[in-house]
Protein backbone atom coordinates (compact mmCIF):
# COMPACT_ATOMS: atom_id res chain seq x y z
CA UNK A 1 0.00 0.00 0.00
CA UNK A 2 1.00 3.29 -0.48
CA UNK A 3 1.53 5.78 2.36
CA UNK A 4 -1.58 8.09 0.67
CA UNK A 5 -3.72 4.68 0.40
CA UNK A 6 -3.06 4.09 4.32
CA UNK A 7 -3.83 7.92 4.86
CA UNK A 8 -7.13 7.26 2.89
CA UNK A 9 -8.34 4.15 4.87
CA UNK A 10 -7.01 5.54 8.60
CA UNK A 11 -9.70 8.67 7.27
CA UNK A 12 -12.53 5.81 6.20
CA UNK A 13 -11.48 4.31 9.65
CA UNK A 14 -11.79 7.23 11.24
CA UNK A 15 -14.91 8.42 10.29
CA UNK A 16 -16.59 5.66 10.51
CA UNK A 17 -19.33 4.76 13.39
CA UNK A 18 -17.06 3.64 16.46
CA UNK A 19 -16.94 -0.11 17.45
CA UNK A 20 -16.73 -3.13 18.06
CA UNK A 21 -19.59 -3.91 15.65
CA UNK A 22 -22.37 -7.16 15.76
CA UNK A 23 -23.28 -8.99 12.72
CA UNK A 24 -26.59 -10.37 14.17
CA UNK A 25 -28.83 -12.72 13.18
CA UNK A 26 -31.59 -10.41 11.09
CA UNK A 27 -28.87 -10.00 9.04
CA UNK A 28 -27.93 -6.71 10.32
CA UNK A 29 -24.57 -4.74 11.65
CA UNK A 30 -24.60 -3.11 14.69
CA UNK A 31 -23.28 -1.30 16.91
CA UNK A 32 -24.15 -0.79 20.56
CA UNK A 33 -27.43 -2.50 19.94
CA UNK A 34 -27.96 0.09 17.17
CA UNK A 35 -28.31 -1.31 13.38
CA UNK A 36 -25.84 0.51 10.69
CA UNK A 37 -26.88 -1.53 7.97
CA UNK A 38 -28.88 -4.32 6.40
CA UNK A 39 -27.80 -7.39 4.16
CA UNK A 40 -30.31 -7.87 1.09
CA UNK A 41 -28.14 -10.52 -0.70
CA UNK A 42 -29.64 -13.67 1.41
CA UNK A 43 -27.58 -16.44 -0.14
CA UNK A 44 -24.42 -14.06 1.32
CA UNK A 45 -25.72 -12.47 4.25
CA UNK A 46 -24.83 -15.16 6.69
CA UNK A 47 -21.12 -14.44 4.95
CA UNK A 48 -20.64 -11.01 4.44
CA UNK A 49 -22.22 -9.00 7.23
CA UNK A 50 -19.74 -10.73 10.08
CA UNK A 51 -17.07 -9.98 7.67
CA UNK A 52 -17.99 -6.45 7.35
CA UNK A 53 -18.62 -6.32 11.11
CA UNK A 54 -15.18 -7.65 12.05
CA UNK A 55 -13.29 -5.30 9.61
CA UNK A 56 -14.13 -2.40 12.30
CA UNK A 57 -11.49 -3.78 14.26
CA UNK A 58 -9.88 -5.53 11.94
CA UNK A 59 -8.73 -2.88 9.60
CA UNK A 60 -7.19 -0.53 12.22
CA UNK A 61 -5.09 -3.43 13.20
CA UNK A 62 -4.12 -3.76 10.25
CA UNK A 63 -2.82 -0.41 9.86
CA UNK A 64 -0.89 -0.18 13.18
CA UNK A 65 0.79 -3.52 12.52
CA UNK A 66 1.54 -2.52 8.72
CA UNK A 67 2.84 1.15 10.02
CA UNK A 68 4.68 -0.75 12.95
CA UNK A 69 6.59 -3.15 10.33
CA UNK A 70 7.50 -0.13 8.13
CA UNK A 71 8.96 1.54 10.88
CA UNK A 72 10.63 -1.55 11.93
CA UNK A 73 11.90 -1.50 8.07
CA UNK A 74 13.27 2.12 7.82
CA UNK A 75 15.20 1.48 10.68
CA UNK A 76 16.84 -1.71 9.21
CA UNK A 77 17.49 0.49 5.65
CA UNK A 78 18.81 2.85 7.91
CA UNK A 79 21.32 0.85 9.87
CA UNK A 80 22.33 -1.19 6.76
CA UNK A 81 22.91 2.14 5.10
CA UNK A 82 25.17 3.23 7.82
CA UNK A 83 27.02 -0.40 7.67
CA UNK A 84 27.14 0.26 4.11
CA UNK A 85 29.12 3.03 4.69
CA UNK A 86 31.33 2.12 6.88
CA UNK A 87 32.22 -1.23 5.43
CA UNK A 88 32.57 0.59 2.00
CA UNK A 89 35.19 2.92 4.41
CA UNK A 90 37.12 -0.31 4.89
CA UNK A 91 36.44 -2.09 1.84
CA UNK A 92 39.22 0.29 0.24
CA UNK A 93 42.13 -1.17 2.42
CA UNK A 94 40.70 -4.50 1.00
CA UNK A 95 43.94 -5.00 -1.47
CA UNK A 96 46.14 -3.27 0.87
CA UNK A 97 45.64 -5.75 4.11
CA UNK A 98 44.38 -9.42 3.32
CA UNK A 99 41.91 -11.56 3.27
CA UNK A 100 40.24 -10.86 6.05
CA UNK A 101 38.90 -7.23 4.47
CA UNK A 102 38.24 -9.50 1.49
CA UNK A 103 35.49 -11.26 3.42
CA UNK A 104 34.28 -7.89 5.06
CA UNK A 105 33.98 -6.31 1.33
CA UNK A 106 31.74 -9.66 0.22
CA UNK A 107 29.70 -9.25 3.55
CA UNK A 108 29.42 -4.63 2.40
CA UNK A 109 27.98 -6.34 -1.36
CA UNK A 110 25.71 -8.66 0.81
CA UNK A 111 24.29 -6.04 2.12
CA UNK A 112 24.37 -3.80 -0.53
CA UNK A 113 21.89 -6.28 -2.60
CA UNK A 114 19.74 -6.51 0.50
CA UNK A 115 19.19 -3.13 1.43
CA UNK A 116 18.47 -2.74 -2.41
CA UNK A 117 15.77 -5.08 -2.08
CA UNK A 118 14.61 -4.25 0.93
CA UNK A 119 13.97 -0.25 -0.74
CA UNK A 120 12.89 -1.81 -3.81
CA UNK A 121 10.17 -4.03 -1.68
CA UNK A 122 9.10 -1.09 0.68
CA UNK A 123 6.12 -0.09 -0.75
CA UNK A 124 4.34 -2.38 -2.44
Amino acid sequence: MTPEQIASAWALVNAATEGPWQARADRTVAANGVPLLRGYADRNSAFNMPFIAASRELVPQLLTDLEAERAKVARLVLGFGQLDKAASEVARYGAQTGPQWSRLTMASLSARALLASIKDNSHE
